[in-house]
């Protein structure tokens, strides 16, 4: 990432680049986990980038949740110009990043979003009513099913 941005050829431009789907370099990070790459982009970039979305209303938060990496939603949460804003986004559709952990059985993302979100993020519902539990049903998650019904 140093080097994209330092040459003169890249730059932030190459930094800011979206692929076919929308991501941008920091939404690729979060789905991968990688606390360093956000932290960086973030210094050369400024947090507007790693407020992107795709134009289907995913973004980091939503990639992280999806991933299991609570390393990233603790930054996220952390951060001065993220946050539970950040962490409580909606997609297109309804999803919020606890919706987004739950259909893909992150039990230790739902556990830390409650924690710092509070169980108000996981009871959020699509438009459609569709939740948590109904995420997790559908992926037949028991261990997100389970920490549902202990919390």
């Amino acid at each position: 990432l140093r080097f994209i941005a330092d040459h003169p050829h890249l730059g932030l431009e190459a930094l800011q680049q979206l692929d076919n789907e929308g991501n941008t370099s920091a939404i690729v990070a979060a789905q991968c986990g990688n606390v360093n790459a956000l932290e960086y982009l973030c210094s050369v970039a400024g947090p507007e980038l790693l407020r992107k979305t795709r134009p289907n209303g995913l973004g980091i938060a939503h990639m992280a949740a999806a991933k299991g990496s609570v390393e990233v939603l603790r930054f996220i949460a952390d951060h001065p110009h993220l946050g539970l804003e950040a962490l409580q986004q909606l997609d297109n559709e309804g999803n919020t990043s606890a919706i987004v952990a739950a259909q893909c059985g992150n039990v230790n993302a739902l556990e830390y979003l409650c924690s710092v979100a509070g169980p108000e993020l996981l009871r959020k519902t699509r438009p459609n009513g569709l939740g948590i539990a109904h995420m997790a049903a559908a992926k037949g998650s028991v261990e997100v099913l389970r920490f549902i019904a202990d919390h």
